[in-house]
This record gives structure tokens, C-alpha cells and sequence, in this order.
């Protein structure tokens, strides 16, 4: 069974076993009672069940107690553990705003530890403002040295946050750094936090002269904007790219509309070209585009006829429109991002239905590892069935005919389909949809017999493809 998982930083619910990772459910009711309204996942719960059609499961995965980054590798409860749990295949993955989480604008900051008392003569600058240690002061900005390196280092946050008695502790006239940077001392290490929180403060410098004074850096660091934290997201979309796996993602942070932003998800996958991760914008931070679609994508039924489908158009239930302005949207499709938009007033419907690479699909992507899993258990199958598998061109044609009932079963759901080209001299000439070649057996070396290891099988297969524009010319005579 293939199904879709949303991953939640939020705690068990009461009715979970102690230890309980992962818990299926079938319909809107049973996820409710886990998942009440008042919890941030109710909503992806209902994106998921308001489609139809529908994958008859969705599960929920706890990642447990995170800060961000989202650890995948190292959590417990891995969302490794979680892909194979209770037996039924997980494709397609996202997460709730549980880690799709806002961060405030976070302040740089800088230290300065001083090992002993600074010597006569040696400074410390600090966005640019130069302090000069001395025995006996003799100009602004110099800070008197005194008994104790407690007492100098008091007069140097004195001078440099204005405060104290000007030609006390500090020379008159001195410059100060309060409009800027905000100092503080405890024991040996002096502190500059920015006052404006972001990462602009992360360029303003330190320098020293003196050995008895260490700097955290050349400057000031660890500053962050306010907006949307992509790490957790970025972390997921990789693990997937990585393992064959689904990702629906999407955010609400004007940064995705803006096209000299380069930090937003959108623009961050498009640059690594995951293929694997269809992205949405959505000005409704309590709706989840990105659920309704996985519940839409993963609904095909691979084993019918004609039943392929692309995201492209569709409406998805109970999703509102984005208001997006022509100038918006080309921003967000410039960084392949998806969207549910209005057009000419009237229709809502999905806008792109593609994911973060260029001229790659969502339907592209998920009917290939549809594919590729299909064709792998079929394959593996004729081991299981099969008493032997000899090393002989009759063995060849088991294996052979089982990856031809995959590709024919593709042929027929209308994701592969004849190729109409042209041939070398110019003649129209149609490919068929697959061509299945055993490798030569007379060919296999003494080494791959002695592993066991049969000659490959060649596949090639053509996808049916989508039109989603075309351009009518159109002639007209009076």
C-alpha cells in the first residue's frame, strides 16, 4: 500500500501506545480524535481527507521533541524507522507547522576574553570605534586601565555604551557604540550584542592589539532575520531526493515572490534541482495546499486504464485561492514554486503542478518511482516463484517478460505511450512506448557467473508526457 506521512514535531496523542511512533488513519473522524481542531496538524488532516479521490490511509509521524534543525540521521525515531513501519510502504512526505515554524530576528553577537589585564597601549576596536587601554588618559576613546581587570574592563562598557563619568573612566569626548552595539561584562569576557536584531550585524567588525585579548571572530555573528525557518523543510526535501521519495512542501513567506530573495524554499531547492519535491505558496498559513495535492498525486491507480494524471488544473478541495498578482506569480513560478490561484475570476485550480527542477513534473516524478517499485517487485517476484532461475537465455526471458507486464500495465494507465519522431531521413516513423533487450548471455564473464550476477536487462520507455499550453494560430479570411 502506498500512502503519504505527515511528520509532526507535536507530543503523542493520549490514545498512542507508550513508544508509539506512527499511526494510520482511514478517515477524517479517526484523525479528529487524535488530532482535535485545536492542534496545528488538524488542518493537513482535513487537506488530506476533503480530496477525492483519495489513498484510503494517511499516516502521522512523530520526529519528537525538535529544535531546528530537523535531525533525520540521528533522531530515535528516524524518519528511516518511520518509511517502514507496520508494514505498509510511505512514498510521499511532509511536514505540519509544527516544524514549518516563524523565527524571530535573532541579534549577532561577539565576545572578548581577556586573559590578564591589557597592557599600556593596546586596543580594542569595535564597528569601527578604536579604545585605547591606558595607565593615564590622554585622548578620547581612551579607557583608563585599573586596579583590577574587573575595574578596566567595567570602564571599557562605560565608554563604550555611554554611561559612568566621562574623564573617569573613559576620556572626555569619547565616542560610543550604544546606537549600534550594547556591551556587557562578566568576569573576564566581555559581550557585544547588536542592537538591531538580524543578519546585518553580523558584518560589524572587532579588532585587538594586545596578547591578553581573544576574540570570538573578526566579526560579530549568529545574527538571523525574522521569517519562516527552511531548515527543517530543506532536510526533509533532501532525504527524499536521496531515497526515492515524495515531498510536498509549501510556505506563506513573501520572500517566495520576491525574486532578489535567495534564502526562501523555493529558491534553495530550485538551485539544488530536487526533483523530488513539488513546493507550493499559499497565503493562507492555516491551509495545506501541499497535503491536498499529496492526497490528489498519490490516488492514481496505476493498474486501471487511462488513470495518470497531472496536478496541473486540478481543484483541490476546500483550498482557498491565493491573491497573487501576473508580477507575483512570475516570480514564483521563476523559483518553481506551485500555487492555487483564480483565473479570469471564475476557475481555482493548481498553477504549475511541477516540482523544484526544471522541466521536471510532479506526475513525472511519482509515476517513475511508481515504476521503478513496481518493476523491481515483479522482477524480484520471478525469484521468489520460481524454483530456479538459470544462468541460460530462458532465464533471461523469465526475468524478461515480468518487466514487460510492468511496462505494458504503464502503456495502459497512459504514463508511457508510442513516441511519434523522426527518423534519419526524414521519414515520420513511430517508436513503440517500450523496448525491453536482455543482455547477450554467450557474453557473461566467468566472474558475474561465479556471483550469480545475469547479464542487465535494457529498458527503454517513452513517458506519454502532458500539453499544459499551446499557442492556436489562426487564419481568418473573409
Amino acid at each position: 500500500m502506498t500512502m503519504g506521512c505527515i511528520l509532526t514535531g507535536a507530543a503523542a496523542p493520549a490514545a498512542w501506545s507508550n513508544g508509539q511512533l506512527l499511526a494510520y488513519y482511514t478517515d477524517m473522524d479517526a484523525f479528529a480524535a487524535d488530532w482535535p481542531s485545536s492542534t496545528l496538524i488538524y488542518k493537513a488532516g482535513v487537506a488530506f481527507f476533503s480530496q477525492s479521490p483519495r489513498p484510503t490511509q494517511l499516516a502521522v509521524g512523530l520526529t519528537g521533541t525538535i529544535t531546528a534543525p530537523l535531525t533525520i540521521a540521528d533522531k530515535a525515531n528516524a524518519i528511516q524507522v518511520l518509511a517502514t513501519a507496520g508494514g505498509a510502504k510511505i512514498f510521499a512526505w511532509g511536514i505540519d507547522s509544527t516544524l514549518r515554524t516563524t523565527i524571530t530576528a535573532v541579534a549577532a553577537k561577539g565576545t572578548a576574553t581577556f586573559s590578564a589585564q591589557p597592557s599600556d597601549g593596546n586596543t580594542i576596536t569595535v564597528n569601527s570605534v578604536a579604545y585605547r587601554f591606558k595607565n593615564t588618559m590622554a585622548q578620547a576613546n581612551d579607557v583608563q586601565i585599573g586596579d583590577t581587570l574587573a575595574i578596566t574592563l567595567a570602564n571599557m562598557a562605560c565608554a563604550m555604551n555611554g554611561t559612568g563619568t566621562e574623564g573617569t573612566e573613559y576620556y572626555t569626548g569619547t565616542s560610543h557604540l550604544s546606537a549600534s552595539i550594547t556591551t556587557a561584562v562578566t568576569d573576564t569576557v566581555a559581550t557585544f550584542t547588536a542592537v538591531t536584531a538580524g543578519v546585518a550585524g553580523n558584518s560589524l567588525a572587532m579588532v585587538r592589539v594586545g596578547t591578553a585579548i581573544t576574540l570570538s571572530g573578526s566579526t560579530l555573528a549568529g545574527g538571523a532575520d525574522a521569517g519562516t525557518s527552511n531548515l527543517n523543510q530543506k532536510l526533509l526535501a533532501d532525504w527524499c531526493l536521496a531515497n526515492g521519495y515524495a515531498c510536498f512542501l509549501s510556505t506563506n513567506s513573501a520572500d517566495a515572490y520576491n525574486g532578489s530573495v535567495a534564502t526562501d524554499i523555493g529558491y534553495l531547492l530550485t538551485a539544488s534541482s530536487n526533483n523530488a519535491t513539488c513546493v507550493f505558496y499559499h497565503d493562507f498559513a492555516s491551509e495545506y495546499p501541499e497535503f491536498a495535492a499529496l492526497a490528489t498525486m498519490l490516488s492514481v491507480d496505476y493498474a486501471g486504464v487511462n488513470t495518470v494524471k497531472t496536478l496541473k488544473f486540478k481543484t483541490l478541495s476546500g483550498i482557498s485561492a491565493s491573491a497573487i498578482t501576473t508580477t507575483m506569480y512570475n516570480a514564483l513560478d521563476a523559483k518553481n514554486y506551485n500555487t492555487v490561484a483564480r483565473t479570469g475570476n471564475v476557475s481555482i485550480f493548481v498553477r504549475e503542478g511541477k516540482n523544484a527542477s526544471a522541466s521536471w513534473f510532479t506526475d513525472d516524478f511519482i509515476g517513475i518511482q511508481n515504476y521503478r517499485e513496481e518493476l523491481q517487485v515483479a522482477v524480484f517476484n520471478v525469484f521468489l516463484a520460481k524454483k530456479k532461475v538459470p544462468y541460460t537465455s530462458e532465464g533471461q526471458q523469465m526475468l524478461s517478460q515480468a518487466a514487460e507486464v510492468i511496462c505494458q500495465r504503464y502503456v495502459n494507465n497512459g504514463f508511457l505511450a508510442d513516441r511519434a519522431s523522426v527518423d534519419t531521413d526524414g521519414n515520420n516513423v513511430i517508436l513503440p512506448a517500450y523496448q525491453i533487450v536482455p543482455g547477450n548471455i554467450a557474453l557473461a564473464t566467468a566472474s558475474d557467473r561465479a556471483k550469480r550476477l545475469g547479464p542487465p536487462i535494457a529498458i527503454t520507455a517513452y513517458q506519454s508526457g502532458a500539453i499544459h499550453k499551446v499557442v492556436v494560430n489562426v487564419d481568418m479570411i473573409q
